[in-house]
């Protein structure tokens, strides 16, 4: 006999309305469209993962219990599908698609073939075997087994995280918002984490928990994606930066940027400062405000790592420094002609180039040692007394 209660009302709405969301991300032409395609696959199976813990309680029979098995496949593809994502929405490699290698969804692959061995059995049989913990060690080392790698692609999520933010400066003249990916991540891992705590404590001290145990915790790790699904409808395109891009030691490159090594001849590189100097003092390029180092190096028809060499070993400055401090200097251009009396210190910074607030203020102390207001203050005061 089917039995539903009333948590029953918030699982099938939920249900549903990750196939929605699901289907909404998919055709959205905006934003983060390569990561939000496998952000869409994720949410299809959480969608299929919270169903088949609503059928496993709610439709008890043998083939039933069988099938629920299908969807718990997941906790061995979430944590490359999540890794894929972070690394979609952080990445892209030049001059080929990107796909996720066959061997990730090895264990998802050996998952399948136990529950296709399950059913195999009879009636009998399955309920005989799973009466008598015949599945105890089957099952306990799938849970660990799942905790480790979901553990070890989040963990990797944080290196690209990392990585990218030590990137950033390299390529970028602005600072990407990516706090909701690392909320989101750090959500998982406390859901994973909560996820061992309870495995543990129902293989190894063999008690079992009503509120935290492996059903909650997968249908909250469900939700979350739900959240990160939603919010990605809003969330801007960030600027992916190249992946890739170490240079094997011994080369011919590693080699040329080598610190004290021109990698750029001399007549090239008198070429390329005099073309630079006209882009951000005449042209002045650098007030457009998501300015990156692959848009400079198309000005410069020039590689992006030769004009990143250029920046760091004759301007001695990364990319995002480079190009803020033209903005800084034409800021204080715009103080000391009075700008600042008639316009608000926000309204010049944007004009300047800067796009947040917070990006011009930490940009600003970095290169002046101040805050702009203190600046401005500092400023006006002699002018004030001498009145």
């Amino acid at each position: 006999m089917i039995t539903f209660q009333w948590i029953d009302l918030l699982l099938i709405p939920g249900i549903l309305q990750g196939l929605l969301l699901a289907l909404v991300l998919r055709n959205i032409h905006r934003g983060n469209v390569s990561a939000n395609k496998v952000l869409s696959g994720i949410l299809f199976l959480s969608a299929a993962m919270l169903a088949g813990r609503l059928l496993f309680f709610r439709i008890p029979s043998h083939w039933m219990n069988q099938l629920t098995l299908i969807p718990d496949m997941v906790i061995f593809l979430f944590g490359p599908l999540i890794w894929w994502y972070t690394r979609r929405a952080l990445f892209h490699t030049e001059g080929k698609r990107e796909r996720l290698h066959p061997i990730h969804f090895l264990p998802a692959l050996a998952f399948g073939i136990f529950v296709v061995y399950t059913f195999t059995m009879s009636k009998a049989e399955y309920n005989w075997r799973l009466t008598n913990w015949m599945f105890y060690w089957h099952f306990m080392v799938i849970s660990f087994t799942g905790i480790a790698l979901n553990l070890a692609y989040i963990s990797h999520c944080f290196v690209l995280l990392r990585r990218y933010k030590n990137q950033e400066k390299k390529h970028l003249s602005s600072p990407q918002k990516v706090s909701f990916l690392v909320y989101f991540l750090g959500a998982l891992g406390v859901c994973v984490l909560i996820w061992t705590a309870s495995t543990i404590n129902e293989y190894v001290f063999h008690s079992w928990s009503k509120i935290v145990n492996y059903n909650t915790i997968w249908v909250v790790l469900s939700l979350a994606v739900y959240v990160v699904g939603y919010f990605s409808l809003k969330q801007p395109e960030l600027f992916r930066l190249p992946a890739n891009r170490e240079v094997p030691l011994g080369t011919e490159e590693s080699k040329a940027t080598a610190k004290g090594v021109d990698r750029i001849k001399p007549t090239r590189q008198a070429e390329l400062k005099e073309a630079l100097e006209e882009l951000m003092k005449e042209k002045r390029v650098y007030r457009t405000n998501d300015l990156t180092l692959q848009d400079l190096s198309e000005m410069l028809s020039e590689s992006t790592n030769n004009v990143s060499w250029l920046l760091n070993e004759v301007y001695q400055q990364n990319f995002y420094a480079f190009v803020n401090g033209f903005r800084i200097r034409e800021f204080l251009d715009k103080v000391a002609a009075g700008e600042h009396e008639t316009k608000t210190v926000l309204g010049m910074a944007i004009e300047v180039g800067f796009n947040t607030k917070s990006t011009f203020n930490k940009a600003f102390r970095q290169e002046m040692g101040d805050t702009p207001s203190q600046y401005i203050k500092a400023r006006t005061q002699p002018l004030a007394s001498a009145v």
